[in-house]
């Protein structure tokens, strides 16, 4: 079954809770997805994203952990750049991949923010261009 987008957001906001709660049942909810395909990109989106680590998604969601195993180095931290080149060698779907991009540029603008950069003339938008 394929993941949406609204779903992948929802769960992303129960991942970026301060509520431990939250977090639990975002991993209960992931444990209902089929990560097979193109799904594999929510994924790497949600482990790159959240505050969890590969030990955490071990305790948590086992067959979810095995899967990020066979992409992912345990003993480094995913970069930017692996995880989108894992996405996009893995063909992923789309909406995956627009989903991390916006959150990769959301951290960015963050960043420059509290480096005291003026980021209110700044503006990114996301969209892939579709294959068709």
């Amino acid at each position: 079954m394929k993941i949406t987008k609204e779903e992948a957001e929802n769960v992303m906001s129960m991942f970026d809770s301060a509520d431990e709660d939250n977090g639990f049942l975002a991993f209960k909810a992931i444990e209902a997805f089929d990560f097979s395909g193109e799904n594999l990109g929510y994924l790497i989106y949600f482990f790159k994203y959240s505050r969890y680590k590969l030990a955490d998604w071990k305790e948590q969601s086992p067959l979810c952990h095995k899967l990020l195993q066979n992409i992912i180095d345990p003993d480094k931290p995913l970069t930017y750049a692996q995880a989108l080149n894992t996405m996009i060698g893995k063909r992923v779907a789309k909406d995956s991949i627009e989903l991390f991009l916006k959150r990769h540029v959301k951290e960015i603008n963050e960043m420059l923010t509290n480096m005291g950069y003026p980021t209110n003339e700044l503006h990114v938008d996301i969209n892939l261009k579709s294959n068709e």
